[in-house]
């Protein structure tokens, strides 16, 4: 379920975590404390930083264990979007709770649209591998072609995941 109050994304061991350094900043010498207080801040720009890589890594990992069985790529693709969306741009809910409830959400509707996707693909896959085989000037200009359509149909999947995880 959902983290308690209080509680960050990451559970109980985190906030401990931060804990610690609040307590290891506060005992610095007054000489290194300016910079060090700074640095170690929870607002300071490294802090920002790496809790925005520590939650991109966590929506990557989330995206990996979803995608195991291929046929659910198209919905952990949309879930991943969704909760980058609204945890690391708009700030609000946690990861882990974000994801899974836009990967619920957005199972059935992603399940049309990456099955049609793969079929897209085995048809410029199938006409790839027909003109690989062809030694004409004709079969390598439609070969290139083919490649080229892969390139474009790459870039169309990736809108269509973003489409799907805003409406």
């Amino acid at each position: 379920g959902p983290a308690p109050a209080g509680v960050g994304p990451f559970g109980a061991a985190a906030e401990q975590a931060v804990c610690r350094r609040r307590r290891f900043v506060q005992q610095l010498p007054d000489k290194e404390a300016p910079a060090l207080k700074n640095f170690f801040s929870m607002n300071s720009t490294f802090s920002r930083f790496m809790n925005l890589l520590g939650d991109l890594i966590a929506i990557s990992f989330l995206w990996f264990l979803c995608s195991v069985p291929l046929i659910t790529l198209g919905a952990a693709s949309t879930a991943a979007y969704y909760t980058a969306a609204k945890c690391i741009r708009h700030k609000n809910g946690t990861i882990f709770a974000s994801f899974f409830h836009a990967f619920k959400i957005n199972l059935k509707q992603s399940f049309g649209v990456t099955a049609l996707y793969a079929l897209m693909l085995v048809v410029l896959l199938l006409d790839c591998s027909y003109f690989y085989g062809n030694g004409s000037n004709l079969g390598l200009l439609a070969l290139y072609f083919f490649y080229f359509l892969i390139l474009v149909w790459l870039g169309s999947v990736v809108y269509a995941c973003a489409w799907l995880s805003r409406f």
